[in-house]
């Protein structure tokens, strides 16, 4: 028998929950399809050294094994995150040549390419 109960449906921000051992929310897996075809390409690598482009050509299997592993991050059990997931570069780069001052960088961040997929399953599930 499969219960739902709204305040977990709260909690997972309105992403379908099933009832097993205990309540889990989940992510459907169109959702993680729909994310890598939408990432551009040409987007640098966060501390995770992984490009999108990478991300767009990887076989059916190994989507799946990422699909697991966002539910288990998303469950908090089973798999432990990666730390480079949770870690944002910041780079300066130079607004002009011969830059003498802070004022003349402009800071830009470059974030994990396999958290930023994550996030972008997640707010596909708040649509």
């Amino acid at each position: 028998m499969q219960q739902h109960f709204d305040w977990y449906n709260e909690a997972c921000l309105g992403l379908e929950t099933t009832m097993a051992e205990e309540p889990r929310c989940t992510i459907p897996f169109h959702h993680l399809l729909d994310s890598v075809k939408q990432m551009s390409s040409g987007q640098s690598s966060g501390l995770d050294g992984v490009v999108s482009a990478i991300v767009q050509l990887l076989s059916w299997p190994t989507l799946i094994v990422l699909h697991k592993l966002f539910e288990d991050r998303l469950n908090l059990r089973g798999h432990h995150v990666p730390k480079s997931w949770d870690t944002i570069l910041v780079h300066c780069i130079p607004k002009v040549v011969g830059p003498d001052s802070l004022s003349k960088w402009r800071p830009i961040s470059l974030l994990p390419t396999l958290q930023k997929l994550f996030s972008s399953c997640l707010i596909k599930g708040l649509d």
